[in-house]
């Protein structure tokens, strides 16, 4: 589970851009199949489970979940993102939802 990504790691909830690059690296080196609640989803339905398997989930929608989903775009991993529902009143929290974001992390899940 996680929650944030950032250069300036200041919490506990916080990983850094490259330690979460080196984790990725460390999963697919090793054959994980790295998947969100959908792929979880099919897995139970199906009972065909890999050797080695991750479930990854990213807490709260910070922006840098995006960034994120870019991440693990590029290691043809999945996550599940969770939008904390309490933050959709706040104005620039829209903002940044609505200029494409939401949009950009779907496209990168539907080309795979």
């Amino acid at each position: 589970m996680y929650h944030r990504l950032s250069e300036h790691v200041d919490n506990k909830y916080t990983v850094s851009y490259s330690s979460f690059i080196d984790q990725m690296k460390l999963l697919k080196s090793t054959n994980f199949i790295i998947e969100g609640f959908d792929g979880l989803e099919k897995r139970l339905v199906s009972n065909n489970w890999p050797k080695k398997y991750a479930v990854l989930t990213f807490d709260d929608g910070y922006k840098s979940n995006l960034q994120a989903a870019e991440i693990l775009s590029f290691f043809n991993a999945d996550a599940t993102f969770f939008i904390t529902k309490n933050y959709v009143n706040i104005s620039h929290y829209m903002r940044y939802l609505c200029s494409g974001g939401v949009v950009f992390a779907s496209k990168l899940s539907q080309e795979k």
